[in-house]
């Protein structure tokens, strides 16, 4: 019998059997009694002071430790910046006049004719 991917009904009957005794071994495996020891056998304290060592490097390697204070400076310093140095600041009514004075440019250049 072949299926729509081509592997034949042998294929799936190996598959069946590597699934069984898969389960097989499986169920021995639980029934097996199990170690009562750990397999590191370090104790509590072990980690504890792993936790610890990992605790203070965090501390030592933080990205800044700048805290609200420098980000507010920072902040009020892009502030005065961007005040400072404005494109213009030439206002709405400038721009009301401006293709009046776009025109008479262009007529000055043209020398008068338009």
């Amino acid at each position: 019998m072949e299926t729509m991917h081509g592997y034949g009904e042998s294929w799936f009957t190996n598959l069946n059997n590597l699934g069984s005794e898969y389960a097989t071994q499986h169920a021995q495996k639980q029934a097996a009694p199990k170690a009562t020891s750990p397999m590191h056998n370090y104790g509590d304290s072990w980690f504890e002071n792993l936790n610890s060592q990992r605790l203070q490097y965090e501390q030592q390697h933080q990205p800044h430790n700048y805290g609200d204070s420098w980000f507010e400076s920072l902040n009020s310093q892009r502030m005065r910046y961007e005040q400072q140095h404005q494109p213009h600041n030439y206002g709405a009514t400038w721009f009301d006049g401006f293709e009046q004075m776009w025109e008479k440019w262009q007529d000055s250049k043209n020398g008068g004719h338009a």
